[in-house]
Formats: structure tokens, sequence, C-alpha cells
């Protein structure tokens, strides 16, 4: 099966897409984007940096994925038809961004999420990755409510081959209760405080979280302090 799409006629997407998404939410605007979702669910603190500080930067795994031969190559869609780079929105999720792909059967869809540089197994998807399965939940979820498709399923393709993983109603609770607490973070301009673990060390926001401190806060008074240090050093 060919990957690409053609860009001389509309495909089956992006008629639903008009049909079903463009006519009721136009524009993109008061939507945040799934990756931060799954930031979020990884570490709170650093979704918070990423929304009140925007640091940018480019990790040595971006460098290196980029080096990476396409990963949805090893992909086997049998009879699904495979739609790439497919853009999904939810507004009761407040979400929205661009899927890998997407395996489309009749009204059926199942999420695809590369992860090129990962090894995935079901069990770290429900444990240390537990944030990249929220983030092709998130995703599928969108592309429900966008695409009026069924979410049936999310595969994952890593380094080692490819995952496929149900999407439980537990999983989609999940998934809801992240968008709400993501939400509320960036509402009420709330440190959630961080989430200590061995990746720490190497976080682009490593020093600003360290200087900022362990307690959760309230309102962006560390930004004029860190302000501040940064100006008096």
């Amino acid at each position: 099966m060919r990957l690409g799409r053609s860009k001389a006629h509309k495909t089956e997407i992006q008629i639903l897409l008009e049909m079903n998404f463009q006519a009721k939410w136009p524009g993109e605007r008061g939507l945040l984007p799934v990756r931060l979702l799954k930031e979020y669910a990884y570490c709170p603190r650093y979704a918070y940096f990423q929304v009140f500080l925007a640091r940018s930067y480019v990790t040595c795994s971006m460098r290196a994925a980029l080096e990476v031969e396409d990963p949805l190559a090893r992909l086997d869609p049998d009879s699904w038809r495979v739609e790439r780079g497919v853009y999904v929105a939810s507004r009761r999720l407040g979400l929205h961004g661009f899927v890998d792909a997407l395996l489309v059967r009749g009204r059926l869809v199942k999420v695809v999420e590369a992860k090129a540089l990962t090894r995935v197994s079901s069990r770290a998807l429900r444990g240390r990755l537990r944030h990249v399965m929220a983030q092709a939940g998130a995703y599928g979820m969108c592309a429900e409510e966008s695409l009026g498709l069924t979410l049936t399923g999310v595969v994952i393709v890593g380094s080692n081959g490819v995952v496929e993983e149900k999407v439980t109603p537990a999983h989609r609770r999940y998934v809801e209760s992240l968008a709400r607490g993501l939400w509320r973070m960036v509402i009420r301009e709330e440190d959630p405080g961080p989430r200590p673990r061995r990746e720490c060390g190497y976080c682009v926001y490593g020093d600003v979280c360290r200087a900022v401190g362990l307690r959760p806060s309230s309102g962006l008074g560390w930004l004029a302090r860190l302000h501040a240090s940064s100006s008096s050093s």
C-alpha cells in the first residue's frame, strides 16, 4: 500500500474534515497542542515551563530522530488505509494537533504514533511510557470528534517494532483528567510542582526548576524572581 497522498484529489479524510470539523469549528483558537498534554502526563512542571517560559531548544534525541529512516515504513496496514499527518481537534478536550498517521477502514480509525528511538512494549505503555499512550489516546479522541469516526485502538511504532493497544474507558477517563488538569494549570497560572525522576539531570528546564524550588505555587511571581536573579548574576 502506498503511504503517500495525492495532491490532485481530496482524500476521504479531507472531505470528512470539511463536513464534520471546519463547518463547526473554524480556526484553532482556544486549543492546546496534544503534545503539551503528553509533557504534562510525563512531568506537569515541564509542561508548565513550556507554556510560561517557552524556552527554545533542540535535544540530541531530536537531532537523532531526524536521521532515522521513516518509522512508519514498519507498518503493516493490512486492509486499513493509511493517512499521514492528519489535523485533528477536540473542543471537549480543548486539544488539537497533527497525528503521525491514521489507519482508516470504513468508519473505524486507529491512531499511529511514531517513537523511532524508543523501545516500546505493552508493559512500558502502562508504566514508564504512559505519557506516550496518553498522547496517542488524546489524538484518537480528537480524531473521533473532528472526523466523526470510531476509535478502535492506537498503534505505537518504536525502535524495536510495533505495539497495538486498545483504548479502554479507563484510559479515556485518564486522558480527560489530564486535559482538565492541563487547562486548570494554564488558566490559573498554577505551578503544579515537579515530578522528580532520574531524567531531571538532563532536562532543559533543570536549572529553572531548581531555582524555583520543589513546592507547587500559584501565579507567576517565580518568573520575576528568576529574571531578577539572572540580572544580578
